[in-house]
């Protein structure tokens, strides 16, 4: 019996394309990145710090898509989801900044010293 899904690919001699797989991989990496990017700069920036990380997203599609195997349709619709999850983390991190935490729940706030 096969074990892996390789080994029946060997003995069908069926072509492996990795290329799709690996660029949804790619794409899923690049949008979790963008929604925590976005996340970080909602809870510690105003909203103008997102001009110069959209110029950022724009500049990384723009080189991954350097080869133009894919026209211009790809890269747009890429750079188009980056964007949006980088504002929907940016909402995630101003709502995260109201959020109490838990030591304020409780009622155990540390107090500066004067």
């Amino acid at each position: 019996m096969f074990l892996f899904k390789s080994e029946l690919n060997i003995y069908l001699r069926i072509p492996e394309t990795p290329t799709a797989l690996l660029r949804r991989r790619r794409v899923a990496i690049l949008i979790l990145g963008s929604v925590l990017l976005g996340a970080v700069l909602g809870r510690f920036f105003k909203v103008l710090v997102l001009v110069p990380a959209c110029a950022l997203v724009l500049a990384v599609v723009l080189v991954r898509s350097a080869d133009g195997e894919h026209g211009l349709l790809r890269p747009l619709l890429e750079f188009a989801v980056l964007i949006t999850s980088l504002q929907i983390g940016y909402v995630f991190g101003l709502v995260s900044h109201s959020i109490p935490s838990v030591s304020e729940r409780r009622g155990t706030t540390v107090v500066p010293a004067p």
